[in-house]
């Protein structure tokens, strides 16, 4: 720093009533002030020293004549330097280096008129589901930080239509009435995009309580999830949500909100969280609903006081860099098998032709619609005596893995849903 020279360093871009942000301030002397307010009102700015003490240029506490902690006011050239550096930062025409230090993010929200989209627990005990939905009103919401992320679940929370999914609306002029498509399916047209966020969503289902630690104590389940969680999860502050089922079924079923370093793809989270036990991954689709509203109780108040507690924290989850988090390719397809039939049918046979080829000639927007609807007929032949279930099976999984499906477990659950849908009927996805 050069001699007389007042340096502004470490923008924290803010936007809370008058606050526009955080600055540290060092001096011609040495001594360096931390935490420097930046307020602006009617296009007005000024700065505002911080409650803390002042240090010196080695780190030690200034004190006044009477031997108190210095915390004397900025001088004007400071103060119109702060405001300067504040009204630059702040400005909507900020460079995009900026732009992306704010961490603007969106919540995508889904309306279902006339559906509920929460569980009602009955007063007999009982629980009913949530109305199922097949088409939506979307809309965005800004969120920068953790405090808008909390203010936007508090509102939703009482609002039993509506949810949230990870996905960007795809066009805004297609917002009304509309299915959640990652993918063009016949003559709708998709309507979300996957793309990374500033926030994320973690499903916590089951997860043995803590010791001593009761399902009324959201606070306290919310801090022994979090200790199940990767290293870079500890100590930041998150939004712990209790989830419908929490204190009805056992252990902790909880939901936690985090804000990220950066913007975080659902890919790269799933690979990052794969091994932590009692995560529900699914929540990293970018098309999956995430249900926001709490749960209606017919015999009157909710058994929690608070559902949506903040456990606060100094800053965002520390996510580790994208070369990290890229999962590595998936193994080579294995072979085909030769389509040859226990009976020796030439009509099973060719009907294992049609399946695997039809399954491996699918576009990306309909290979799940289309295992399922062949599943499904080689299901009727395999109920029919025609087909062994085995080799039926073994060419479905097969022909997925060509067409790109590379996790076992997805398709496994395809089969064994076509196996208790062998009728006919229209295929719901």
């Amino acid at each position: 720093m050069a001699q007389n020279q007042i340096s502004i360093s470490n923008w924290k871009p803010v936007n809370r009533g008058a606050l526009r942000g955080f600055a540290t301030v060092g001096f011609p002397s040495g001594m360096t002030l931390h935490e420097v307010c930046v307020f602006a009102t009617n296009g007005k700015f000024w700065a505002s020293p911080p409650s803390k003490p002042m240090l010196d240029r080695d780190g030690r506490v200034m004190v006044d004549d009477a031997g108190k902690g210095d915390t004397r006011q900025l001088s004007s050239s400071c103060q119109k330097k702060l405001a300067t550096a504040g009204r630059k930062l702040s400005s909507p025409r900020c460079s995009p280096r900026t732009q992306r230090r704010s961490m603007s993010d969106a919540i995508t929200i889904l309306r279902a008129h006339g559906r509920r989209l929460c569980k009602t627990i009955a007063t007999d005990g009982s629980v009913r589901g949530y109305d199922s939905a097949r088409t939506f009103d979307m809309s965005e919401r800004s969120v920068s930080n953790l405090d808008d992320l909390h203010a936007i679940l508090a509102d939703l929370a009482g609002r039993p239509d509506r949810c949230i999914v990870r996905g960007a609306i795809a066009d805004p002029e297609r917002t009304r009435g509309v299915r959640r498509l990652l993918h063009d399916d016949g003559a709708d047209l998709a309507t979300l995009v996957d793309v990374p966020r500033w926030w994320c969503a973690l499903d916590i289902d089951g997860m043995p309580l803590p010791k001593g630690c009761d399902t009324s104590d959201v606070f306290s389940c919310g801090i022994g999830a979090i200790l199940s969680l990767p290293a870079e999860y500890h100590g930041a502050a998150c939004l712990a949500q209790a989830t419908a089922s929490h204190g009805l079924k056992p252990g902790m079923r909880l939901r936690l909100w985090c804000w990220l370093s950066r913007p975080t793809s659902g890919a790269e989270l799933a690979f990052w969280l794969r091994g932590v036990p009692h995560l529900d991954r699914a929540s990293f689709g970018a098309p999956q609903v995430i249900f926001t509203a709490s749960p209606i109780f017919e015999a009157g108040a909710d058994i929690l006081k608070n559902r949506l507690v903040l456990v606060p924290g100094p800053g965002a989850v520390r996510v580790p860099p994208p070369e990290a988090l890229r999962p590595p390719p998936p193994p080579p397809p294995r072979p085909m098998p030769r389509l040859e039939t226990h009976e020796g049918s030439n009509y099973a046979r060719v009907a294992l032709v049609n399946a695997a080829t039809r399954i491996m000639a699918a576009g990306e927007g309909n290979r799940h619609r289309t295992i399922l609807r062949e599943a499904r007929s080689l299901q009727r032949l395999v109920n029919a005596g025609a087909i062994a279930e085995a080799h039926a099976r073994h060419v479905i999984e097969i022909a997925a893995q060509h067409a790109g499906k590379s996790d076992d477990r997805e398709i496994a659950g395809l089969w064994a849903w076509a196996a208790a849908h062998p009728g006919g009927g229209h295929t719901h996805v």
